[in-house]
């Protein structure tokens, strides 16, 4: 029994170790906060993923709540007090640019 035990406890401690290793321990999301407009508390947060612009996330948001695109670009200007954006537009359509047999980005 207790040989056992003891492979039980290595196994187990070798888990923890490789789960330790590749577990992210990063915030998944550059800017995550409830959103207020004017008085009113909305029932979600605004969430901007790494790596997300934060123009095409509000964009998102606002389509989703109904909000007007005065209160979107306040939205916005009061993200990107926060973090850095790079455009005041959202991405509504893109399309890939292919010469010479490769996608240029």
């Amino acid at each position: 029994m207790p040989k056992l035990l003891c492979r039980k406890s290595i196994a187990l401690s070798l888990w923890h170790f490789v789960h330790l290793l590749f577990s992210c321990s990063c915030e998944p999301y550059q800017f995550q906060k409830p959103i207020n407009i004017g008085s009113e508390l909305l029932e979600a947060e605004l969430k901007i993923r790494q790596n997300q612009e934060p123009a095409d996330a509000v964009y998102e948001f606002g389509v989703e709540h109904g909000l007007t695109w005065e209160q979107r670009m306040e939205l916005l200007d009061t993200v990107c007090r926060t973090i850095v954006c790079s455009r005041k537009e959202a991405l509504l359509w893109s399309t890939p640019v292919v010469a010479n047999n490769r996608f240029i980005d």
